[in-house]
Formats: C-alpha cells, structure tokens, sequence
C-alpha cells in the first residue's frame, strides 16, 4: 500500500486516496493504444488499432465485461507526455496504457482481468521516470496485480545517455532509493543514482526515442 511518503506533495497523496473510493477532482482517463477490443456490459464493443489511441473515463472501467488484446506485449506508462510521444519503433505489437502514478483498484482490477482474458501476452512491461519514486510506482504495480512487470528504459543506460539533463537527488529521494537497495530491488540503476546523485524524467528519454 502507498503512504503519504510516497508523494511529492499532501495533495497528490489525497487524490490517490479519493481515487481508491472513485472520487475524483476531475474526470479521471486511462488512455490506451494498440490492437484490442473491448466489450461493455451494455453490450458495446469498442475495437481499437495500433496509431488510433483512444481515452476511456476511468469510472467507465468497472463495466467492462471482456478485454481482448491483440498485440503481444503490454506496456504502462506513468507520464501522460511520454505516453503520446510513444512511437518508437522498438513498440511495435505492444499495446499501451496511460494509467497516471499511482494506480488505484479500479485500474488494478482492469490489469488482473486482462492478465487473466489474455494468456498470449508475452511480456508486461512498465515505463516510468528514472528516479526512486519511479520505482516505487513500479513496485507497487508489480504488489498490487501479482504481475511480473519489467523496467523498460529505466536503467543505468539511460541515465549515461542523458546525464546532461539529470536532476540531483533529494534528501527524501535517497531515503526512498536506500529502502529499495535493502530489499535488492533494482540495485544497479539505484547505486548509481546514489553515487552519481542524478535522477531523470522519462520525458527525456522519450522526446529522444
């Protein structure tokens, strides 16, 4: 479970709670691109294809009855910009999903039922910012579904290729990146934030792709 810790400001934290009971400052999206077809308990059938992204409400996801996706792996994206930069071609087959930091139950329910509805996925993937709180948002991806999502671009790589745009750590940043070197999480990335004290936004290696 997340705490208060785990954000940059009291209010980010409060909408991740309200989030968990549906209730939302404004209308919340999750945001998808790939091939897919998703059906709603109404009836309606929504097909989606590769370059056609499209925005759901996030209140409009408990109705979902069926999700089958096409492509063969699956990919989360924490930050809105990056995810409508994605057209790198290292993506192609791989269906995309906008689900924004934290991810509630609502949403975490959605990644269970399509891990369950779609056995063909090959390989669930997770892109987010290069820094502690980055791998803290991946970790609790990872508690909160029971699936083996992996770091795509979130290594020691990146931070090399775009040290001229990394930002220093905070005090709160190495706290974070400290507690997840004592679990052995991500433990070659980490030590060379801490030693080179550098974090990066995903945006930059994005905008790059």
């Amino acid at each position: 479970d997340f705490t208060a810790d785990d954000f940059d400001s009291g209010g980010t934290y409060e909408d991740a709670v309200l989030a968990e009971y549906h209730v939302y400052r404004n209308p919340v999206y999750v945001n998808f691109s790939g091939n897919a077809e998703i059906r709603f308990e109404n009836g309606t059938l929504l097909h989606l294809k590769a370059g056609v992204p499209v925005a759901l409400r996030s209140d409009r996801i408990s109705v979902i009855t069926s999700v089958h996706i096409d492509d063969s792996r699956y990919m989360t994206i924490e930050n809105l910009t990056s995810y409508n930069r994605m057209v790198s071609a290292e993506l192609k087959d791989t269906f995309l999903v906008y689900l924004a930091g934290y991810h509630n139950k609502v949403k975490q329910d959605f990644l269970v039922r399509v891990r369950d509805e779609n056995p063909g996925i090959a390989e669930w993937l997770h892109f987010g910012d290069i820094d502690p709180d980055g791998f803290l948002i991946l970790e609790n991806l990872r508690d909160r579904t029971g699936i083996d999502f992996r770091p795509w671009h979130m290594g020691q790589a990146e931070l090399d290729q775009s040290a001229q745009f990394c930002r220093k750590l905070t005090d709160n940043d190495r706290i974070k990146a400290e507690h997840l070197l004592q679990e052995n999480k991500y433990t070659g990335v980490l030590t060379q934030m801490l030693n080179k004290d550098q974090k990066l936004e995903q945006e930059i290696i994005s905008w790059q792709a």
